[in-house]
């Protein structure tokens, strides 16, 4: 988190972009060294083992997170300039033997809400009034993660 604060990144758009790096080297569809990797990240819950992964797993995060700021390689270069949705769209052509092998595409394990023809908003894992609200409430959306809906004087920040 403070790496990618540091550079000034949204967090939840750099977990889904470090996540969905970890997915496809998980599948096959990437090797680390293609994503500017050093090692292969743990990301099969079966043989992820907390104590030791999750270090190894944070290690190889930042790789990516500085991979992507510096454009370190195709992938992530491709990644920075065009957005998860075109991105993968063009890894599927770029690695098209390897997704006939593997028998899944880029596309297959990327999430977005789809936006105009090629753009796209990571969404939220999470559900918080101010996701469906017209109008943010200054302050509560960035910081009441529950699903409530209180009244400002309710609010444990109001003076």
């Amino acid at each position: 988190m403070d790496l990618i604060d540091q550079y000034g990144l949204d967090a939840i758009e750099m977990g889904h972009v470090v996540a969905w790096i970890f997915d496809a080297i998980e599948n096959g569809l990437l090797r680390p060294d293609e994503a500017g990797l050093s090692d292969k990240p743990v990301f099969d819950p079966m043989r992820f083992n907390p104590e030791v992964d999750s270090r190894r797993n944070a290690r190889l995060a930042s790789e990516v997170i500085k991979g992507f700021v510096e454009r370190s390689s195709e992938v992530l270069r491709l990644i920075a300039e065009n957005g998860v949705r075109v991105a993968a769209r063009k890894l599927d052509e770029v690695f098209h033997d390897r997704v006939l092998r593997v028998g899944k595409s880029f596309r297959d394990l990327v999430v977005y809400a789809a936006y105009g023809n090629d753009g796209y908003m990571t969404p939220n894992l999470y559900w918080a009034p101010g996701m469906v609200a017209p109008m943010y409430v200054l302050g509560r959306y960035w910081t009441n993660y529950t699903p409530t809906f209180m009244e400002p004087e309710t609010s444990p920040n109001h003076p």
